[in-house]
């Protein structure tokens, strides 16, 4: 309120007369124009309303209420406009990082004042907020990630990983994960057919942890057509058989599939884990499944091995999932080739290759 000085002549009697609406003025206010704006309040035509929810104006200012830069908030409290006083009550939420696109990292800029703009954090991404007048987007640890934009925890794995929530590593060898899914999944199997009926499963291995696709799975045995030697054009001098390489497949009757199915994994069996191995199988008689296996070196690309004279065999695997023809009148995307090669030592036998 407000009314006349002391040392206004003429008048008896001066009452102090209400400012406009919500307006304030200090004791022995003598005019009208000391009337002014409280904080968090803005001028309008009629006198001072609070802000609205993210926006501010400072007392005494007589300006209207100024809207926070964009994603940032302001606690509000009806009557009381003490916390939009300014726009350093503009705070970042939680899950929100201050951000600028002209700067060279958006999300990491230089300028963090109050007037600095804020997003949702992304995917990757998370920020408690609210605690500081500026925070920032922090990226997660190693192998974690966020469920959803504007996060502010790091809650699963990142595609590639696995493990519990905040505690993710790389998918170990045979998984992929390629969602956020906090467990890996193993490859899967492959099954290869015969013409003689038999079929052979192999399981799905991976040459990298922390992988993403199931594309990137390969068998760890992969079933050639018969005879393999002549179709991988290996000569019969690098095939070998050992001792109990002869199958006895005839059982109590004619030999079934499993009989076969057994004889073949026996074969494969006695690969060593660190060698490329070729096992070829041959149905002798009605009795015998005969063995035989070519064992090589196993070599790195030419890229990462300085040998660069050796002999090398290249052998394309085969996906653990085989491409599928389309059943509908429209294209669906299928299984392609892994693109990832066996590379093995036939420097031994590089005079074969050399005349063909």
């Amino acid at each position: 309120m407000y009314g006349v000085s002391n040392k206004t002549y003429g008048l008896i009697n001066a009452p102090c007369k209400a400012c406009a609406k919500n307006f304030k003025s200090a004791p022995a206010s003598t005019s009208f124009k000391d009337c002014k704006n409280p904080a968090g309040f803005g001028y309008t035509s009629e006198g001072a309303n609070q802000c609205p929810p993210d926006f501010y104006a400072a007392a005494f200012s007589m300006n209207p209420c100024e809207p926070c830069p964009e994603g940032r908030k302001t606690n509000y409290t009806v009557g009381d406009g003490n916390a939009q006083s300014s726009i350093d009550g503009c705070k970042v939420p939680a899950g929100y990082g201050v951000y600028d696109p002209a700067s060279t990292d958006p999300w990491n800029p230089t300028n963090t004042s109050s007037n600095q703009t804020a997003k949702e954090c992304p995917i990757g991404f998370h920020s408690a907020g609210e605690l500081l007048t500026s925070p920032k987007c922090e990226p997660c640890q190693a192998g974690q990630s966020t469920q959803a934009i504007g996060s502010t925890e790091c809650d699963v794995c990142a595609p590639g990983n696995g493990g519990t929530k905040g505690n993710c590593s790389a998918c170990s060898f045979g998984t992929y994960n390629p969602t956020t899914a906090l467990s890996c999944m193993a490859c899967p199997n492959t099954v290869f057919a015969d013409p003689t009926g038999t079929a052979f499963t192999s399981p799905g291995i991976t040459f990298r942890v922390g992988l993403i696709g199931k594309e990137s799975c390969v068998p760890r045995y992969a079933q050639l057509p018969n005879p393999a030697g002549d179709r991988m054009v290996l000569p019969d001098t690098m095939f070998t058989e050992t001792g109990g390489s002869d199958y006895d497949i005839t059982g109590q009757g004619s030999p079934d599939d499993e009989a076969i199915q057994d004889a073949q994994q026996a074969c494969v069996n006695q690969c060593a884990p660190n060698k490329c191995c070729i096992a070829q199988t041959q149905k002798i008689g009605a009795k015998t499944i005969n063995c035989k296996r070519v064992q090589l070196t196993p070599l790195a690309s030419l890229a990462n091995n300085t040998a660069t004279d050796k002999a090398r065999m290249y052998y394309k695997l085969p996906p653990s999932e085989m491409a599928a023809a389309s059943k509908t009148d429209k294209a669906h995307a299928k299984t392609m080739a892994s693109g990832i090669y066996a590379i093995c030592d036939i420097d031994s036998w590089k005079e074969f290759a050399a005349n063909g």
